[in-house]
């Protein structure tokens, strides 16, 4: 179950997405709903998923700033000639930076 709901990172909003659109959809075809009452909860809808993806942005974004400050302290330590520093910040930041690739990839591919 732990790697189906690791799976779905950054995948459940898009579902979720979906299955709302779908159920609405369905509701107004079996007139259950009217068309205006399935716009105006397709519009809410839509307004929900732009909030989700959103946040999804931000936790890019913050990861960016977090990355480009490891990059900052580097080229300080480099401009104090303090490679070791360099090295140190260097094995934590390049995994941070290849690892938001990696997320960018996935989700870019989804």
């Amino acid at each position: 179950m732990r790697s189906i709901w690791g799976w779905m990172v950054g995948r459940r909003t898009y579902l979720l997405a979906g299955v709302i659109i779908l159920a609405l959809l369905v509701l107004v075809f079996l007139g259950r709903l009217t068309p205006d009452t399935g716009a105006a909860l397709l519009t809410f809808a839509a307004g929900i998923f732009a909030v989700a993806f959103r946040s999804v942005l931000q936790r890019h974004h913050a990861e960016a700033v977090a990355i480009l400050q490891g990059v900052a302290q580097a080229g300080a330590a480099a401009a104090a000639h303090n490679g070791a520093e360099v090295v140190a910040i260097a094995k934590t930041t390049v995994p941070e930076g290849m690892k938001l690739v990696e997320e960018i990839k996935a989700e870019k591919e989804d």
